[in-house]
């Protein structure tokens, strides 16, 4: 029965994967959420101060300058936040897959022979012994 039982532990390894991977994937939108807040609050500051820049003709240009700059962060800290999200997703996957291949193609059959021969000692490979407990 060893073969049997080690198919049941791989059967169980891969239905805990998908938990252990919806727990990873909720983390990793969490994050990317809590990015995209801190992102628009960095834009609403940053507007904040360029229109208030803006309001006088000198700092006109500043502002403008300021808001292409904080404009490009926005841009570039979405992009690191959504990357990250697409490789936690697809190392979630490899998982899953590695998982299922470590199951393996097809079921070990029991010896069933050896298993209904009751007798114990009749010399063949069957032979029962007491535990001695």
């Amino acid at each position: 029965m060893p073969p049997q039982a080690q198919g049941l532990n791989a059967v169980k390894d891969v239905a805990n994967q998908p938990r252990a991977s919806l727990n990873s994937l909720a983390s990793s939108i969490d994050a990317f959420w809590i990015a995209m807040g801190v992102a628009f609050a960095t834009f609403v500051v940053s507007a904040v101060g360029a229109i208030a820049a803006a309001c006088t003709v000198v700092g006109t240009p500043a502002a403008i300058a300021g808001g292409l700059t904080v404009a490009i962060g926005i841009v570039g800290a979405t992009i690191m936040a959504l990357e990250s999200h697409t490789n936690t997703i697809e190392t979630e996957q490899n998982a899953i897959t590695q998982k299922i291949h470590g199951i393996g193609r097809e079921w070990t059959m029991p010896n069933v022979g050896d298993m209904s021969d009751a007798s114990v000692a009749d010399g063949d490979g069957s032979d029962w012994k007491a535990d001695d407990r």
